[in-house]
């Protein structure tokens, strides 16, 4: 069998026995978890442990129905927890190893795309304060028009009730409060 080295330093290669032992692991697997290839080929247990303990029951249930299947599955993303403590995604896709119609194990590809879900993340967020914003605008815009109507109806009474202080004086804390709400919705 021949086997080729991942070109990116995003994408860690391996191979599994049926067993579970590793056979192959690309040095790539070094920068993406922080553990050498040699960590894995002692303690193929490693990965497991290293997965993210909320996507753990899917990843262990993944290896299970996968360890002895000619079936490659959809890939899936998850979560590991690096060497130095970092969280990064990957993206793993598997598929059988055969020769001569004999499962020899499963090759496995995992790419890192935190920056990938790093990104989705900022544009979901910027996605979010852009709806607020207009969300903001449109009451603004709303609260002005009540405001317009409000100023409209106070000069109104104001020029019925020129003479009298009494209506005078309550009527221009009501156009005063009305400008400062304006001045607080255009800012």
């Amino acid at each position: 069998l021949r086997w080729g080295t991942s070109i990116s330093a995003g994408i860690w290669e391996a191979w599994r026995a049926p067993d579970g032992q590793f056979i192959y692991l690309s040095p790539s697997v070094e920068r993406i978890t922080g553990h050498p290839p040699e960590a894995f080929h002692r303690d193929p247990e490693l990965i497991d442990r290293l997965v993210h303990p909320d996507d753990r029951p899917h990843w262990i249930q993944h290896c299970q129905e996968s360890r002895h299947s000619l079936c490659t599955g959809e890939g899936f993303e998850f979560r590991i927890l690096c060497r130095d403590g970092k969280e990064r995604w990957i993206f793993h896709t598997c598929s059988p190893i055969l020769r001569a119609g004999e499962l020899l194990g499963r090759r496995f590809s995992h790419q890192d795309i935190t920056d990938r879900k790093t990104l989705e993340t900022q544009l979901r967020q910027s996605q979010k304060l852009e709806a607020l914003g207009l969300l903001a605008g449109g009451v603004a815009h709303d609260f002005n028009n009540l405001l317009a109507v409000m100023l409209g109806h106070a000069d109104l009474l104001g020029e019925k009730g020129a003479t009298d202080p009494g209506i005078t004086r309550p009527l221009q804390q009501i156009t005063n409060a009305i400008d400062r709400a304006s001045h607080l919705t255009r800012r």
